[in-house]
C-alpha cells in the first residue's frame, strides 16, 4: 500500500540523520603497546585548559535515548498513535590505527556502535504492533582533532503485527549506507576556547544497498 510505503521512507531516512550524529565524550588517556612499544598521548599545544580528548581500545559508552518519529509520520499522512521509539546505543573503540586521511598518514579510531530501538502498542494505519529498529554502525575518526573521516550503517527494521494473540514478524528491510567526507568532518575545533566560533566547506559522498519487499532502494 502507498501509506506503508510513505511511513518506510520515513524511518530510513529519519533512521540515517539519527545515526550520522556526533558522540561526546570524556577526556582519557591513550596508549598504544604494540611491537614497537608505540604510544600516542595527548599533547597541550598552548595553556589552554580544554584540550583534545585521547582514547583507548575498549573504550565503551552507554546511550539511552530515543528516535523521534511523530513530524515524519504526521506529514507522511498515515494515522498512527506513535510517539517515540526508545532504546540504547553501546559505543566501543575496536582499533586504533595508521592509515590515509585527506593525502596524510593519520592516526585514526575505529568505533563501532550497536543501537536497539523499539515503540510497543502502536498502531500503523490500523495495523497495531511493535516497531522494532536493529543498527549497527561504523565510524571512522580522526584522533588528532576527533575529526569524522568516514561512516556506516546497516539498518534492519521490523513491525511485529499484532494477530489474535499471537505477533506476525513483518520484515519492512534492510539499509546499509556508507558516508565519506572530503575533507574530514571537523565537530571541534582544538584547541577550544570560549567564544570561539568556526566552520568548514566539505563534501560527504553516500551510497545505499540493501532490500525491501515495500521500498526502492535509493
Amino acid at each position: 500500500m502507498r501509506s506503508r510505503d510513505t511511513v518506510t521512507y520515513s524511518l530510513v531516512f529519519l533512521l540515517i540523520f539519527s545515526i550520522f550524529s556526533g558522540i561526546y565524550v570524556p577526556e582519557k588517556h591513550l596508549q598504544l603497546d604494540d611491537e614497537n612499544e608505540m604510544k600516542v598521548e595527548s599533547i597541550s599545544r598552548n595553556n589552554n585548559l580544554i584540550d583534545i580528548p585521547t582514547w583507548k581500545i575498549a573504550d565503551t559508552w552507554n546511550y539511552n535515548g530515543y528516535l523521534d518519529m511523530v513530524d515524519f509520520i504526521v506529514d507522511s499522512g498515515v494515522n498512527t498513535n506513535l510517539q517515540t521509539l526508545t532504546g540504547t546505543l553501546v559505543s566501543t573503540v575496536t582499533d586504533i590505527y595508521l592509515t590515509t586521511v585527506d593525502n596524510s598518514s593519520s592516526l585514526v579510531y575505529k568505533v563501532e556502535s550497536q543501537g536497539y530501538y523499539e515503540a510497543n502498542n502502536i498502531d500503523l494505519d490500523g495495523q497495531p504492533g511493535d516497531l522494532e529498529v536493529n543498527m549497527d554502525t561504523v565510524s571512522i575518526i580522526r584522533a588528532s582533532d576527533l575529526a569524522t573521516v568516514s561512516q556506516e550503517a546497516t539498518i534492519d527494521i521490523n513491525f511485529c503485527r499484532d494477530f489474535l494473540w499471537w505477533c506476525v514478524d513483518v520484515s519492512v528491510g534492510t539499509l546499509e549506507v556508507d558516508q565519506s567526507y572530503s575533507p574530514s568532518l571537523e565537530g571541534y575545533d582544538f584547541p577550544i576556547s570560549v567564544g570561539e566560533s568556526w566552520s568548514q566547506d566539505y563534501t560527504a559522498t553516500t551510497t545505499y544497498a540493501g532490500s525491501s519487499d515495500y521500498v526502492d532502494i535509493p
